[in-house]
């Protein structure tokens, strides 16, 4: 099966334990050894989440955001 090693529990500092050879962590490639790491997963979506939580402070904020949809100053 064709997967990544950023995700294998099998991947430590860049090297494969299991094949004791350094690898690329995003290139795809074929592997029986695979072990999805969980706690890898976690991390990530949480790292997705902060990204997602800072994007819309931006939105929010008057001063920060986009000022186009403010027509004008008067209420």
């Amino acid at each position: 099966m064709r997967i990544k090693c950023n995700m294998c529990a099998n991947e430590l500092d860049r090297k494969c334990v299991v094949k004791k050879v350094t690898v690329k962590l995003n290139k795809s490639r074929k592997c029986n050894e695979y072990e999805f790491d969980e706690r890898r997963e976690l991390s990530r979506l949480e790292r997705k989440a902060r990204t997602m939580d800072q994007q819309e402070a931006k939105i929010k904020h008057p001063t920060t955001g986009d000022l186009s949809r403010f027509k004008t100053t008067a209420t």
